[in-house]
């Protein structure tokens, strides 16, 4: 019987156990689809069951921001990979917010959060999370695009 490695990504906390679609005001040329998320041109959002992100990277994780997370995750990991422009950053930092405050976020510290994402957010703002494979503990260089 052959050993083979499996491949993972180490540093996520949570994982999507069904789809969820959400209206955003972000709208590209073209329909985005991958494994783990649609975006049509008519700013559907679909993240797939599976999908896995880290909540709030640098802030406090709550209860009430983790739907925002997730959208905010998803727009930026499409704008890391290219399938979006960074044009769209203000609309996806605007979408975390807007999710915040549905959620019943403080408003105070919605704002808050909101100026940490616009300043701080960004491509270097976003974990890049290795691609490690097992039973070998050593990341690996391997083409993961559209991977969450």
């Amino acid at each position: 019987m052959s050993r083979e490695n499996i491949f993972y990504r180490k540093g996520y906390k949570g994982q999507l156990c069904e789809d969820y679609s959400v209206k955003v005001a972000v709208y590209p040329p073209e329909d985005i689809t991958t494994d783990f998320y649609t975006l049509l041109k008519t700013g559907i959002l679909t993240i797939r069951k599976g999908y896995a992100w880290d909540f709030d990277s640098g802030a406090l994780d709550m209860l009430k921001s983790k739907r925002a997370s997730l959208i905010h995750d998803c727009l930026y990991q499409m704008m890391n990979y290219g399938f979006l422009s960074w044009g769209w950053k203000p609309a996806a930092d605007f979408e975390y917010y807007k999710a915040l405050i549905q959620d019943g976020f403080n408003r105070v510290w919605g704002d808050i959060r909101f100026k940490a994402v616009r300043r701080l957010g960004g491509r270097r703002g976003v974990t890049a999370h290795p691609l490690c494979s097992a039973p070998n503990k050593e990341a690996v260089n391997r083409d993961m695009s559209g991977a969450a």
